[in-house]
């Protein structure tokens, strides 16, 4: 059964979408790694074809996620999704940040 790691949080524009794919660009040498991209923008979807070395995902696939023969499948979640909606996920690992300012 592959591990899953939801990056999620309320707010947008934090950085969930840069951390997943980073996260999946550190692990796709020593493990078989999906990036699944829920987010409305879709950026990391977008790009899939600048990084074929990762299986980047579309949101109409996340039913299938169970199903899916992968290591270890990382979940970009939009900004607005419910903590609620995250047990959907055998086992969710959240990474919850605080914003703040970088200096």
């Amino acid at each position: 059964m592959a591990k899953i790691i939801t990056i999620a949080h309320q707010k947008g524009g934090i950085g969930k979408s840069t951390l997943a794919m980073n996260l999946a660009l550190c692990f796709h040498d020593q493990l078989a790694v999906a990036l699944v991209d829920t987010d409305l923008q879709g950026s990391l979807f977008h790009i899939r074809e600048d990084f074929p070395e990762l299986a980047i995902i579309s949101a109409n696939q996340l039913g299938e996620i169970q199903k899916l023969q992968y290591d270890l499948i990382i979940v970009d979640t939009p900004p607005y999704y419910q903590a609620n909606c995250l047990s959907y996920f055998y086992n969710p690992i959240l990474y919850w940040c605080r914003q703040g300012r970088f200096f």
